[in-house]
């Protein structure tokens, strides 16, 4: 039986105030955008919500508003400092048919949380790259992708990012932190 390779997410995630000073930094290191896109992010589970209890993820996203889209399963966090996760996707024809499936099967929608993304491809063999969101309420935030944490850190250094100040909460667990903080349930996150 051949041996299946699971595809691990690895990323490092900042809070930060000013995505232009960030965006000025990449294209003074002569780093050209990948583009720029609007994300509706719609997130299932359970009446139970086993998977978010077993902190797994099952995700469907659509760009731009396109009826297109992806859905991406997303396995417990490992790790403190880099956020690294299984991570499996697949493209999908048609996400409303698919929301009908999930629901066929048990699953409800959520949480939903749009954001608008800016992506910069540093390196392709290492699969190093930059994503500058903004979310509605949470604010702005960098993530750095890549496989070699050695280079995540450099690039972080080089962008004025401090270590100390990674985070490694999913959007939807720093949505329920700020709602929690506020003595409110939990709300989408819609622009």
């Amino acid at each position: 039986m051949k041996k299946e390779i699971k595809r691990m997410e690895k990323e490092l995630k900042f809070k930060v105030e000013n995505l232009e000073k960030l965006e000025e930094k990449l294209k003074q290191m002569g780093v050209k955008t990948a583009g720029k896109k609007f994300e509706k992010n719609t997130l299932f589970d359970f009446e139970d919500h086993s998977l978010k209890n077993q902190d797994k993820l099952l995700r469907i996203r659509t760009i731009n508003g396109e009826e297109k889209g992806k859905i991406t399963f997303k396995g417990p966090q490992v790790g403190s400092l880099f956020k690294e996760r299984e991570e499996e996707e697949t493209k999908i024809e048609d996400a409303k048919a698919m929301q009908k499936i999930l629901a066929g099967l048990g699953y409800a929608a959520e949480f939903i949380y749009e954001k608008q993304r800016t992506s910069y491809k540093i390196n392709e063999a290492t699969e190093l790259k930059v994503e500058l969101d903004l979310l509605p309420i949470l604010g702005s935030f960098v993530e750095i992708e890549g496989k070699n944490e050695e280079e995540m850190v450099k690039l972080a250094n080089e962008l004025g990012l401090q270590m100390e100040d990674a985070i490694n909460q999913s959007y939807p667990q720093l949505a329920e932190e700020y709602f929690t903080a506020q003595g409110m349930e939990r709300q989408n996150l819609i622009f």
